[in-house]
């Protein structure tokens, strides 16, 4: 009895996956690689490279639309003293690290124009495929958004203004990456675009052109195609891990 009931539920699964491939489902992992884009590895590399040029994310990055009261947050480059429980004042440390990180932010941005970023990754290692990029993702975002602030804070707007479309670019342009965990480092970076963006907004001198540029970055973020795509590998790579 075991051995027919393993029997019909082997061949109730295989019909249902030959109905999922008639509808046009990718089901195994070499399907659902990306295709070969040698211009956007080109640019992830570089962006790497880039990153290599700050040094690690220093502990006390700067507090950003930090909620106060519900519906209400503190305009961080606005305070003319910013602390936390380590520092009594956050501003000359933070000035001082992103002035001396300009070359390298500079770099970043310039990265950062490449139509996609899309990292060479060999899918078919499933569960042990390393990725070390993500840290330094959301470490780039990170620089990008103190350097936002700090600019803001010392009225440098156009300054401001290039490092937060920078950020805004890299949650719209890392998106070729079909795997759930890059997929929420993406969210997580967009979450840090969105609170300098947030920040950015409550300067009075904001340009039209500037305005204009922020909306349209955020008007290609898209997290639904990449998600989709996240979980089709997520499924490939679950079927190849329990055979």
């Amino acid at each position: 009895m075991l051995v027919a009931a393993h029997y019909r539920a082997k061949g109730r699964l295989e019909k249902y996956k030959l109905a999922l491939k008639a509808a046009g489902e990718k089901l195994s992992v070499v399907e659902l690689t990306p295709l070969p884009a040698p211009e956007a590895f080109r640019a992830s590399f570089e962006l790497m490279q880039a990153a290599n040029l700050v040094r690690p994310p220093w502990t006390n990055f700067l507090p950003v639309m930090t909620f106060i009261a519900p519906g209400k947050a503190r305009v961080s480059w606005q305070q003319e003293v910013l602390s936390n429980s380590e520092a009594s004042s956050l501003w000359p440390g933070s000035s001082r690290e992103v002035a001396t990180s300009q070359a390298a932010l500079a770099e970043i941005r310039a990265v950062l124009r490449a139509p996609t970023l899309t990292f060479d990754l060999n899918y078919r290692q499933g569960a042990s495929l390393l990725l070390p990029h993500l840290a330094r993702l959301k470490g780039v975002a990170q620089w990008l958004s103190a350097a936002t602030v700090v600019e803001l804070h010392e009225g440098r707007a156009t300054n401001a203004f290039e490092d937060l479309l920078a950020l805004t670019t890299l949650a719209e342009r890392y998106k070729g990456e079909p795997l759930m965990i890059s997929e929420l480092v993406r969210v997580s970076i967009a979450a840090i675009a969105g609170a300098a963006s947030w920040e950015a907004l409550q300067a009075s001198d904001c340009t039209e052109a500037q305005l204009k540029a922020l909306q349209t970055g955020w008007e290609g973020v898209d997290f639904l195609s990449q998600a989709e795509a996240s979980l089709g590998m997520e499924r490939g790579g679950g079927r190849k891990e329990l055979r």
